[in-house]
């Protein structure tokens, strides 16, 4: 530097002047459009301090960052200072775009399933409704909503991103059920049971058999088969409420009855069975052995028709028959003749059987015999009563019958006896003679015993109304006593011989 003075005098002095560079202020927003109401951050490089305007829509005025709430289109300035002192300015505008909302109102936001409702928007021209799930159509200001389950919906105005869109839930809320009942019920056919419903408004009942009314909380059913019952109603929100009821009917022909042979013979033993119930009772008949339980026997001895009432778990009552057929085939015999005084005749008996198509036969003489001819002839040497048996079968069934037969015998010593001696008499030779006279006709059997009782012969005495002599010949049996019986079938006489 030089200078000179007053004098004229010149002087010199150097100085070192350093220069410092120009600041670059640098100037950054994280948006540089906002929507109003919203706030934006600043930030500025090069400068060590930073003065910024206008200070109003910033959270501070000062300082290399910080927030700015402008309500409009804002020019925001800052001059930035370094060390040295130098300055530089820089500006950025925040564009801010007004807000206009978009609403949306539901006509009901509660709906029934199955139900639909109007929803509007509004703070715009045109909007984009999302999801599409249940909508009639996704644009334009009024749409219609059935969603089947609860959803949010969202409308967005379109060509704007400020309070551009809001959102709705419609929820779908399922009623309650129908009370009904019993829900579900168990009668026998024939009878009758009552429904009864709540949790509606008014009822109405979808025509069903053996319904007697169609409106009402309360109505009586008599179906003829397990029927369903739906009866339908409305909520206070007019929801369409449905319930239901079954009535399980018992058939009426729940019980059958079996037999264990359809055709059988007279008296013999089958085996009936009743099914399709839990207890029985067989209607009273003197051929059925017992009457209660599924399984009885009986013996008919003609055509009969079984009858079991079943009862089931429900005390329903049913009632089956079975039929069984007895084939005719019944024995009969005759005998001639019919009794027989021994004193009169040599007992002898003709039986007859008397059953068409038999082709076997059994008889039985009261223990004096039996045979397997159709007609025996049998000879009863003794008195007493038999019972006479006779069994006959076609190779199918057997019939028998029994009849008794009266044998007596009228003879009788004591009436010999009034007439004279019965005398026995030796002849020589081992011979003896029997001599008596007899009122009557007579049927004496006699015995001749040795000396140890044993029996030697037997036989029998006819002797007429006249003297009766008899010889009897004990050559062939060796020295010694003898004893002659007797008898007419009440009393004994013995006589004795010696040898």
């Amino acid at each position: 530097m030089e200078a000179r003075d007053l004098n004229g005098c010149q002087y010199r002095k150097e100085v070192l002047v350093e220069v410092s560079p120009a600041i670059s202020l640098k100037l950054t927003a994280d948006r540089m459009k906002i929507c109003s109401g919203e706030s934006v951050a600043l930030n500025a490089d090069g400068a060590t301090v930073v003065q910024w305007s206008p200070a109003a829509f910033l959270s501070s005025p000062t300082g290399r960052e910080l927030q700015a709430f402008p309500t409009e289109t804002t020019r925001f300035l800052a001059i930035g200072t370094n060390e040295v002192g130098c300055r530089a300015e820089a500006s950025l505008t925040i564009e801010v775009e007004s807000t206009v909302p978009v609403s949306v109102v539901a006509q009901d936001d509660v709906i029934c399933p199955g139900q639909g409702t109007l929803l509007t928007a509004s703070g715009g021209v045109s909007y984009s409704w999302s999801p599409s799930m249940g909508l009639n159509q996704t644009s334009g200001a009024i749409v219609t909503a059935a969603p089947s389950e609860t959803t949010t919906y969202t409308v967005s105005r379109d060509g704007a991103t400020c309070g551009a869109a809001a959102q709705i839930t419609i929820e779908v809320k399922a009623p309650e059920p129908l009370m009904v009942s019993p829900t579900t019920a168990q009668i026998c056919l024939g009878d009758k049971v009552t429904l009864s419903v709540s949790g509606g408004t008014r009822y109405v009942w979808e025509l069903a058999e053996g319904l007697n009314t169609v409106a009402g909380a309360e109505v009586e059913v008599k179906p003829s088969a397990t029927t369903q019952y739906v009866v339908n109603s409305l909520d206070s929100r007019g929801c369409e409420l449905t319930g239901t009821a079954t009535v399980i009917v018992a058939p009426g022909n729940f019980v059958t009855a079996s037999t264990s042979a359809s055709t059988v013979c007279a008296g013999e033993e089958i085996t009936l069975t009743a099914e399709g119930g839990v207890s029985y009772s067989w209607r009273k008949d003197p051929t059925l052995l017992s009457d209660t339980g599924a399984r009885v026997y009986a013996q008919p001895t003609i055509g009969t028709t079984y009858l079991v009432t079943g009862t089931n778990e429900q005390g329903c009552e049913a009632i089956a028959a079975v039929e069984v057929f007895v084939r005719e085939f019944e024995a009969d015999f005759s005998m001639i003749p019919g009794s027989i005084d021994l004193a009169e005749g040599p007992g002898l008996v003709q039986f007859q059987g008397e059953l068409e198509g038999a082709v076997e036969y059994a008889w039985s003489f009261g223990g004096q015999g039996s045979s397997e001819e159709p007609n025996p002839l049998h000879v009863f040497a003794l008195p007493g009563t038999y019972p006479i048996g006779f069994a006959a079968s076609d190779g199918i069934c057997v019939s028998r019958m029994r009849q008794e037969l009266i044998v007596e015998n009228s003879s009788s010593l004591e009436a010999l006896e009034d007439e004279g001696q019965i005398l026995i008499t030796s002849l020589g030779g081992g011979k003896f003679q029997l001599a008596f006279v007899s009122p009557r006709n007579m049927y004496l059997p006699i015995s001749i015993l040795d000396a140890t009782g044993t029996e030697l012969l037997s036989g029998a005495l006819r002797p007429a109304k006249e003297r009766f002599i008899q010889v009897f010949d004990l050559r062939a049996y060796p020295d010694g006593n003898y004893f002659l019986r007797i008898s007419d079938g009440e009393m004994t006489k013995t006589l004795s011989m010696r040898k």
